[in-house]
């Protein structure tokens, strides 16, 4: 039982590592975006040297500092200001929905791309679409691979399950008023990246909320960062898993490095976002809770909540065909959409680095890994 309990540790651990790489490749992504936005002119006009510039002349010495913190304290008394740059960015967004739905006429055309056109459910691939859209959701509630970090550096540890509660409600609130007001300026014709969308049509309502992401950004990539180094420096005691020894400095700068390097070459913000979102924060947020939880029960304590854990046990069901989905159609979706994108871009010489092998044999082996 021990010995099965180590294994499972293990397993979680380099699932939720692998998770939080994966998140901080996405904040690069959504940080390089911003900063590209806030650059004068629009972003279409930016050539692939000029995002080099950006991504590791700016983001890269940026994202490095971030690695460099050891203690989320440093980070908390600033709280506010992360606050205050979550309603200046949901408030941009929502401005500039608004703004679009008043300017920009309605049309039922689907030739005529330069008005405002809905639909009940997407009108290309509707389930993987579907998944894709409901994995990038998912994403916005991948804190839970961090708890265990987090709740070490509460004042009360025991307020953490209360903090959970309010923080993933506010953010549900805020996900679902944002996507109906952005889905309603916007149409079918929404843009990846709403704040780059909206530099042309609102370009200061656009700057200010490119400024208020890239601060959001810098208030969230430490809580990965600092999980994942945290996690390799207390598997050991040697100079290399010391806390900002050079060795260690070194490994963390190489580290963000490498990640830098992955977002330059998959650049693409939402399906980036589908791809780590289906593949790992479904297991952190609903499989393995899912599991933990039931292997937690005693034979004692599932004869006395035998009511309450059928009526529960249907939500678990509810829940875990809800990850199912997003696991297979919010992968399929996400790498779909990825590869037209980048064959659309012309980049053959990516393209052809690539497994030889359709979505169906890719995914089956991705199943076969996890």
């Amino acid at each position: 039982m021990q010995l099965a309990s180590a294994r499972c540790h293990a397993v979680v651990g380099i699932i939720k590592n692998f998770a939080f790489f994966g998140f901080v490749v996405v904040f690069i992504v959504l940080f390089s975006e911003s900063v590209e936005a806030m650059m004068p002119g629009p972003v279409a006009d930016l050539t692939s040297t000029h995002k080099s510039l950006i991504r590791f002349g700016i983001v890269l010495p940026i994202f490095c500092c971030l690695a460099m913190l050891t203690n989320l304290s440093q980070l908390a008394r600033w709280g506010w200001v992360g606050i205050v740059s979550v309603i200046i960015e949901c408030g941009g967004i929502m401005f500039g929905g608004v703004d679009a739905y008043l300017r920009v006429k309605a049309c039922d055309s689907v030739e005529e791309l330069s008005c405002r056109r809905y639909a009940w459910v997407p009108e290309s691939a509707p389930v993987e679409s579907g998944g894709k859209g409901a994995a990038v959701f998912l994403f916005t509630l991948a804190v839970i691979g961090a708890v265990p970090n987090l709740r070490s550096q509460l004042a009360e540890p025991k307020e953490m399950p209360r903090v959970l509660y309010i923080s993933f409600s506010i953010v549900t609130a805020c996900n679902v008023i944002v996507m109906y007001i952005g889905y309603m300026g916007f149409g079918q014709y929404a843009p990846d990246n709403a704040i780059v969308g909206l530099k042309l049509s609102a370009p200061w309502v656009s700057f200010f909320a490119s400024v208020a992401i890239g601060v959001n950004v810098l208030f969230s990539t430490p809580l990965y960062t600092f999980s994942m180094f945290t996690q390799f420096e207390e598997s050991g005691n040697d100079i290399l898993r010391t806390p900002l020894s050079l060795p260690n400095i070194a490994l963390r700068i190489g580290l963000v490095t490498l990640m830098t390097i992955i977002s330059a070459v998959v650049p693409y913000l939402t399906d980036v976002i589908g791809l780590v979102s289906a593949i790992f924060v479904g297991c952190l947020n609903i499989f393995f809770p899912l599991y933990f939880f039931y292997m937690s029960l005693t034979r004692t304590q599932r004869s006395i909540h035998s009511a309450l854990l059928s009526a529960r046990f249907l939500g678990h069901v509810a829940v875990f065909t809800i990850g199912v989905y997003v696991l297979i159609f919010g992968f399929l979706g996400s790498y779909n959409s990825l590869m037209a994108k980048i064959s659309a871009a012309g980049d053959q010489e990516f393209t052809a680095r690539l497994p030889a092998q359709n979505t169906t044999s890719l995914m089956a082996s991705m199943l076969l890994w996890v």
